[in-house]
């Protein structure tokens, strides 16, 4: 039986962050489940914190594409991404639109029966449609499907088909609280009842592992310059045991919930 804490040690008003962002939506469909699955974790893969990532980026939700408040273009089961990037960056536009070129390009074009539409209506926006149709050497062409303007590239099987525009704005990355356990079996539910949670908050993208982060790093200019990052002390389990630094001495599982918007 798990030990239960009373009221008051459950929630310690102590720590979190958030940083300023400019970051992209867009939703991803195709055939199935799987397909959508294989699209969808490509274009989110190593993002997990701009570190030493090119962006932060994860899966927002999923829609079955047909019900209420869950269709899509084309009708057919799709996925909301967010690509995000510091704000602090000085060239965070252009770099952004690196970002999302990439990773359309190479992850989600690439993937049968795969399509890509904005899901941000903003001005400005990036005219991704176009830059990403030179992929196919002179056969792309412009059209109207599903009620929007969009560029068709021929493709192995059959058409890519994408939006001309993309837009973009501000946001926050890196929003998160810490979770803590007497151990890795007691934690194991929590944490995913965390996790659950957060994927029923709406525009709220959650990262790799479920975001939750087993390893809590932050930037460090002292040391480790070849990673950019160290861990930080007071909120790494066996880290706090060892130096006597921070965390309560009965916790024994330590992890951090990370999400954007």
């Amino acid at each position: 039986m798990s030990q239960i804490l009373p009221p008051d040690q459950l929630i310690e008003d102590t720590y979190a962050e958030a940083f300023k962002s400019l970051y992209g939506r867009i939703l991803v469909t195709a055939a199935n489940r799987k397909w959508l699955d294989a699209a969808c974790f490509a274009a989110t893969g190593h993002a997990s914190s701009t570190i030493l990532c090119d962006c932060e980026a994860g899966i927002e939700n999923y829609v079955d594409g047909v019900s209420e408040n869950q269709k899509t273009p084309d009708g057919r089961p799709g996925a909301y991404l967010q690509f995000h990037v510091p704000r602090f960056r000085k060239d965070r536009v252009e770099h952004l639109e690196r970002v999302m070129m990439a990773r359309i390009s190479q992850n989600i074009l690439t993937c049968p029966t795969a399509r890509c539409f904005n899901a941000l209506d903003t001005d400005p926006y990036y005219k991704l449609g176009r830059k990403i149709s030179f992929f196919g050497d002179g056969h792309q062409f412009r059209d109207e499907r599903f009620g929007r303007r969009v560029w068709v590239i021929p493709i192995l099987s059959g058409e890519f088909v994408l939006d001309r525009r993309f837009g973009y704005r501000d946001g926050l990355m890196g929003v998160s609280f810490e979770t803590f356990a007497l151990g890795v079996k007691d934690g194991s539910s929590q944490f995913w009842e965390a996790n659950s949670f957060y994927r029923g908050v709406s525009d709220t993208p959650m990262g790799l592992w479920g975001a939750m982060f087993g390893s809590w790093v932050q930037t460090s200019r002292q040391r480790l310059k070849l990673l950019r990052g160290r861990l930080r002390r007071q909120t790494n389990a066996l880290a706090s045991s060892r130096l006597s630094q921070g965390g309560s001495p009965q916790v024994a599982v330590k992890r951090e919930v990370v999400t954007n918007s």
